[in-house]
């Protein structure tokens, strides 16, 4: 209702950059993959031949996909499958995405009646639970960012729904601009050999972090997927930066950082958290643990890269 509302009023914000589909893609489905088992629907993905790039707010865009595949799944039958599909468009200036699913499927008489805020196409005398504005929200937020949201149906074929957004520009060597890759450091001297230890138990997460240090390629990026990992490696390795996530399975970011203060001599090692917990409460605990700064999931690569470099003293 929030979102809706924001948007109504014309106060949702909503910044256009450059956004890999791929990365996307991998995060809704993650974030879907506990309700896909639970309702015993398989999601898969069938990625195109060439990468792909689109201009989109990249927290806004997960919203719309995870939407999307929730529906597939709520409304899928038990063994069903939810894919989802992406490829250029014979121009090459929009990309399409497109989530199907193996559900009953909808008559074009409930089509017609889609998008209409809180209208669940009678979908309210089922178990199946929802607000009947997700759609709403998720066509609305493709306006914003200035591309679509269709769908098509048929009774007891499924559907589909598909996106449309603008490509992104790319450079000649075909790294998207403004995106991850288009990030190096601008000094013209190349700074000295670093070593960086990233600690976080989720491979996305893990992947997504290893993908922005490539852009500074004279880091030499360790990782570890557990807490007593990390403080084995900043033992062993002697890391010129600590970035953690606050949730590790084993231990939480504040733990690590307060067990290698009782090591023998410790080491004045600048930190970083990472976290999805954007509270005020958790940010101000990180301080007073001892973190010189706090970055909030999903990262703003920019934000991210500029804190490595100012905790390195590159900034």
């Amino acid at each position: 209702m929030l979102d809706l509302s924001r948007i109504e009023s014309g106060t949702m914000p909503v910044s256009l950059d450059t956004v890999s589909v791929a990365s996307v893609v991998d995060e809704s489905r993650s974030m879907v993959a506990a309700l896909a088992n639970e309702g015993d629907v398989r999601v898969h993905s069938v990625p195109s031949v060439a990468p792909a790039y689109v201009r989109a707010d990249h927290l806004r865009l997960r919203q719309v996909l995870v939407n999307l595949l929730t529906n597939a799944i709520k409304y899928n039958r038990r063994g069903g499958d939810g894919t989802i599909h992406w490829s250029l468009d014979a121009a090459g200036d929009r990309v399409r995405i497109e989530v199907r699913d193996t559900g009953l499927g909808m008559s074009q008489e409930q089509l017609a009646h889609l998008f209409e805020p809180f209208n669940r196409l009678g979908a309210e005398s089922t178990r199946v639970e929802g607000t009947g504005i997700g759609l709403v929200i998720s066509q609305r937020l493709m306006h914003l960012m200035q591309g679509e949201l269709v769908a098509t149906s048929g009774v007891g074929v499924g559907s589909t729904f598909a996106l449309s957004l603008h490509t992104a520009a790319l450079h000649p060597d075909g790294v998207a601009a403004g995106g991850i890759a288009g990030l190096q450091a601008s000094s013209a001297a190349q700074p000295a050999a670093r070593t960086v230890l990233y600690a976080d138990d989720n491979a996305l997460n893990v992947d997504l972090v290893l993908s922005i240090l490539k852009t500074r390629p004279h880091l030499h990026v360790l990782v570890a997927r557990s807490g007593r990992e990390a403080i084995e490696l900043v033992r062993r390795e002697r890391p010129d930066l600590l970035l953690l996530d606050m949730h590790l399975g084993d231990m939480t970011g504040s733990q690590v950082l307060r067990q290698l203060a009782l090591e023998p001599n410790p080491r004045k090692l600048p930190c970083i958290a990472v976290s999805a917990d954007a509270m005020p409460a958790a940010i101000e605990s990180a301080s007073r643990a001892g973190f010189s700064a706090y970055m909030t999931k999903p990262l703003d690569v920019r934000m991210f890269l500029r804190a490595v470099d100012t905790a390195l003293g590159e900034g």
